[in-house]
Formats: C-alpha cells, structure tokens, sequence
C-alpha cells in the first residue's frame, strides 16, 4: 500500500515513474540502512510474523568456521528499531532451529543433537515451554517447518525401516533400513509427531515399496 512504501522509503531508493502501458516492476528497499541491524552476522535464521511484531529465531555464526547455532531472540514491530527479548532463549545447547506459526501459538523446533528434535511453544513470542510429557521427532533431519490447516508439519530426510508397516524412521545403519528418503511428519499440540502416509504396497519379501515425495534435500 502506499502508507506501508512512504513508511520504508529511504533517501535514494527508487521512485517508479509510470507512463501509460507500462507495468510496474516491485523492488527491494533496505529498511536498516540508517539504524543497522543489532545482531551479529548469521545464516540460517528463522524470521516469522506474529503479533503484529517480526521475530528472529535461532542463525549460525558466520564468524566460526563451523557456524554455532545462535540462542539469543529479537523482534520488530516495523522491521527497523529491534530489540532483545532474550539473550538465551528455552532452547539453548540445541542448534538446525526452526520456526512456525501454528494454532495461534508460535513453536519453535530445535535439535539437542543429531536428528533429535524437541518442540517448543509460546503464546507470547518471548516466554516458551515444552509440552509436557512430549515425545522428540528422532533419527530424521528436518529440512523445514509450517503450519498448515490444523497441523504444524516438518518435512524431513531420513531412513525408514522397510519391513515395518508404519515405516518408522531408523538410523541408516540400521539393518532393515531403506535409502534416504524425503517424510513429512505432523503434530496437532506438539507433543506427538506422526508420519504423513502415502500409499504403497508390499513386495514378494514383505518389503514397502512406494514413490519418494517429488522434492529433495542435500
């Protein structure tokens, strides 16, 4: 809208001149050119809309050879002044942080090692909790997180054990696992994560065998 281009113009951002016929062409407008944003160099971060304010969730450090995973978190209400709501947030020690919006409540997913998953919830943005009794999403790598529909869902890369029927995830050491393969699991109040099934059969050796999704992670 108008209101929202004059509020974020800048001195020396473009002002489209239209003549008749033409089309307008949209552009990015750097909104932390006066006042710099606060927080160290990262990559990775997770940036969501809720309760009329932006939040800054998780990042590595491009500083460290190896990018440790930031716990600190920021939010704007115009995406120029920011603040620090907390310096250490709930999931502290835990790193490939996600985030989403999902039932009115915004989650945080974070993994404390490799391919184990805690869920964290927060109806305010800055105070989370971790549902009681909740189970971890275990031995997958989470490549994405959203809400959608009644489910907050993440889409995974993993193995899965073929001769199970529910084709649950297992190392990919394990003895009956399958090759890597794209899942998305959901959860309704993160506390239970389940796997989104498509259909298959089962071959001659009791094996599943079924079509990967059509998308794929590295």
């Amino acid at each position: 809208s108008p209101g929202v281009a004059e509020y974020f113009l800048t001195p020396g951002a473009p002002r489209p001149q239209l003549a008749r016929g033409e089309s307008f062409s949209s552009y990015w407008l750097e909104v932390t050119r006066e006042i710099p944003a606060p927080w160290p160099a990262r990559w990775g971060a997770y940036a969501v809309s809720y309760k009329a304010r932006i939040w800054l969730i998780g990042g590595n450090d491009c500083r460290t050879p190896h990018g440790n995973a930031f716990v600190d978190l920021w939010s704007s209400g115009d995406a120029r002044i920011w603040r620090l709501d907390k310096p250490v947030a709930m999931w502290s020690g835990r790193n490939n942080i996600f985030a989403a919006i999902h039932l009115g409540a915004l989650y945080v997913v974070a993994s404390v090692q490799k391919q184990f998953y805690n869920t964290f919830v927060s109806v305010d943005g800055i105070n989370y909790q971790m549902r009681e009794n909740a189970c971890a999403l275990t031995h997958v790598d989470i490549v994405s997180v959203v809400g959608f529909q009644g489910y907050l869902m993440a889409f995974t890369i993993g193995c899965h054990n073929q001769l199970s029927f529910d084709q649950t995830a297992v190392p990919c050491s394990h003895p009956y696992a399958g090759p890597l393969e794209n899942r998305i699991y959901s959860t309704r109040d993160g506390k239970t994560w389940s796997i989104t099934m498509r259909p298959f059969d089962i071959d001659f050796f009791d094996q599943a065998v079924g079509k990967p999704y059509l998308w794929s992670s590295t």
